[in-house]
């Protein structure tokens, strides 16, 4: 009797899912295609060194977490932790072209893998021209005869997917829609999006709202901690610019076309509100002409005549070093 006992149990352990983190209690469904809580706190399974992990969902990270560390969880039950179409192993569903309809459902596709040499993808979702994409909801960019990239909101995790085009051809593109402009949005200029810009300077932009410039226009923000800016053409010459226009360096490196604000030539021993002088102002996308630079004269900031690296003379003032800078100005 205590034989068959033994055996009993043993074949009992052997239909129950290994779990090394509490005994399985007769609340576990073992057919809810969940792994058994094995006493863990909700939105925690077992996981697979035997302790209470979070639990993580189709679409999250399960290797490797934005920051660069490891992710701590594991993947729910019937998902498996791969490689998707970002890059980035995430927690989705096997599946094959054979399992595609049962396992993927409707309006979803078995994408390949990547770096997998097997046969066997994962259930996503292919998003055309203008619809929703995003990495955490497994749906990415897909077209049979163009290349489409998916363009997130700043600090937004989905976004939706635009028409690639090539930079170099005059606009009107041949690959965008009438009304599209081919604009350069990244560090790489050899790649542009078809977007509807919001028009030319001084039009404001806003890359949180999907505001764009127009090809050869730049959204020039104060600072990085800004979305919205305004749209600038760029420019190595004065040349380059429309009528009332010219060619100015806000920063090294970079050359804008803006509307210049007249230099202020009041002394600012005798005029400590600035005299009434136009302010210069990123905030306000009012910037100084090429020859000059903005100061502050008391609280107001205004242009005045740069006159970095020496050899230049100052039409009024006195070359001077400004604070906390390394550029100079006649004062």
């Amino acid at each position: 009797m205590r034989s068959f006992l033994l055996l009993a149990l043993g074949l009992s352990a052997l239909l129950l899912p290994s779990c090394h983190c509490g005994s399985v209690g007769p609340e576990d469904d073992l057919d809810s295609g969940l792994p058994p809580s094995c006493g863990c706190p909700d939105a925690q399974i077992c996981g697979p060194a035997g302790t209470c992990v979070p639990a993580l969902t189709e679409g999250m990270l399960c290797a490797v977490s934005p920051d660069g560390g490891a992710v701590v969880g594991a993947c729910l039950r019937d998902l498996s932790c791969g490689y998707v179409g970002d890059g980035q192993e995430r927690c989705s569903v096997d599946c094959t072209s054979v399992t595609e309809a049962s396992l993927c459902g409707t309006g979803r596709t078995c994408f390949a893998r990547p770096k997998s040499p097997s046969t066997e993808g994962y259930c996503g979702t292919s998003s055309g021209l203008g619809a929703t994409c995003g990495a955490e909801a497994l749906a990415f960019c897909s077209a049979k005869d163009e290349m489409l990239l998916c363009l997130s909101p700043s600090g937004e995790s989905g976004g939706a997917c635009y028409l690639e085009c090539d930079p170099t051809s005059p606009d009107p593109n041949p690959t965008c829609a009438a009304n599209a402009s081919c604009s350069q949005l990244f560090a790489d200029q050899t790649v542009g999006v078809c977007v509807v810009p919001v028009g030319h300077y001084p039009a404001s932009c806003d890359y949180a709202k999907m505001g764009f410039c127009a090809r050869g226009e730049l959204c020039i923000r104060p600072d990085d901690t800004k979305t919205a800016g305004y749209c600038h053409l760029t420019c190595g010459k004065p040349q380059d610019c429309p009528a009332g226009q010219t060619c100015t360096s806000p920063s090294v490196g970079l050359s804008i076309c803006a509307a210049p604000v007249a230099r202020c030539d009041v002394d600012p021993s005798l005029a400590p509100d600035a005299g009434g002088c136009p302010r210069c102002s990123p905030d306000e996308d009012q910037y100084c002409g090429p020859e000059d630079v903005c100061v502050r004269m008391g609280d107001v900031p205004v242009c005045k005549q740069d006159c970095t690296g020496g050899g230049k003379t100052c039409a009024s003032g006195t070359c001077q070093k400004l604070q906390g800078s390394d550029r100079s100005a006649c004062l």
